[in-house]
């Protein structure tokens, strides 16, 4: 369990979590895209466990929980990626949304989202599930 001192500390490291858990990236084949691959994939679960999920806990009810968030692969080879979370110190809860893109490439049921600010993720999609994992942990979405 991470731990913190001072607000100043506890929002620096909140904004280096968020945007660092949003990085993502990807690989594909080139030429026609799958029909049944682009659409909106929305964030279920984080390590198996339904939102909201505690990214840190400080002990004293202070913490960031990832509430929501999704993937939207387009048929030209681009993706959005939205990650909302909220973040509570001192008792005051603050929303944040945070949007990367990128492009991804899909090689049979591989699947990597490579971010404009040169990040990756490397996941799988399968049907309705596409699965990356972000420090060694599963984030699981579905179309």
């Amino acid at each position: 369990m991470w731990r913190c001192q001072g607000s100043a500390a506890k929002i620096g490291l909140v904004a280096v979590v968020v945007v660092g858990l949003t990085a993502a990236g990807g690989c594909g084949d080139s030429g026609a895209p799958d029909e049944g691959i682009p659409g909106a994939y929305t964030l279920m679960a984080i390590a198996g466990q339904g939102l909201p999920f505690a990214i840190i806990d400080f002990g004293n009810g202070d913490k960031v929980e990832i509430t929501g968030g999704g993937i939207l692969l387009n048929a030209d080879d681009t993706f959005s990626q939205t990650l909302n979370s909220t973040s509570t110190f001192d008792r005051t809860p603050e929303s944040t949304s945070v949007t990367r893109d990128g492009t991804y490439v899909v090689t049979g049921t591989s699947i990597t989202l490579n971010f404009s600010d040169n990040e990756s993720l490397m996941g799988s999609i399968d049907g309705i599930t596409l699965t990356v994992t972000v420090e060694r942990v599963p984030w699981t979405f579905r179309k």
